[in-house]
This record gives structure tokens, C-alpha cells and sequence, in this order.
């Protein structure tokens, strides 16, 4: 599990985001718990952790592509998936496991 920032730091519009080798990994808050995902958009490599949220559907901004933050399935193509990551969370410390849900 990969230490990646306080638990109070993380806020609806303003996700964690680290790198560790060539993994660029995003937490988001949703529904109150944080979720893990791939940074990069699965579709064109955009930023997604510059992209917006409403519910639980993040909206990719560059193309407009969205993906449900529950399961990573893309609403633009059901052929594209987003990699979703395990999330723990202890004495406010968000981990995060790079092995995909």
C-alpha cells in the first residue's frame, strides 16, 4: 500500500494526486469515501484529475469522456475501462494498493 496524503485534505473538487514510477494515480472523494483511480484518461491520456465530478461520474477535461467512479466503466465506450484501486484508509492517511479492484 502506497501512502498518497490526509484524508482531510481530500475534497470534492480537489482530488489527491501522486505518481510512483510510471503509475499516475488520482483519489477522489465520492459519496464521502475516497476512490482510487488511474490519472490519465483511458481515451486520449488527458489529465482526470484536473476533470470534474457530478454524483459519481468523472468527466474527462479534454474530450468530455465521463466514467462511473464505482465500477470504471466509460459512458462514451463500453470497450474502455477505467483501472480502479483498492483504498484504505488509517488515522486519516489515505493508502493506496496498485493492484486494480
Amino acid at each position: 500500500m502506497l501512502e498518497v496524503g490526509k484524508l482531510s485534505d481530500l475534497k470534492e473538487d480537489n482530488p489527491l494526486y501522486f505518481e510512483n514510477g510510471n503509475a499516475k494515480i488520482a483519489v477522489f472523494l465520492v459519496d464521502g469515501e475516497p476512490v482510487a483511480t488511474q490519472a490519465n484518461c483511458p481515451h486520449a491520456n488527458g489529465p482526470l484529475h484536473k476533470g470534474s465530478i457530478c454524483d459519481h461520474v468523472l468527466s474527462c477535461p479534454w474530450h468530455g469522456w465521463s466514467y462511473d467512479l464505482k465500477t470504471g466503466a466509460c459512458e462514451d465506450d463500453p470497450g474502455i475501462k477505467l483501472e480502479i484501486y483498492p483504498v484504505s484508509v488509517e488515522e486519516n492517511t489515505v493508502y493506496v494498493s496498485l493492484v486494480e479492484n
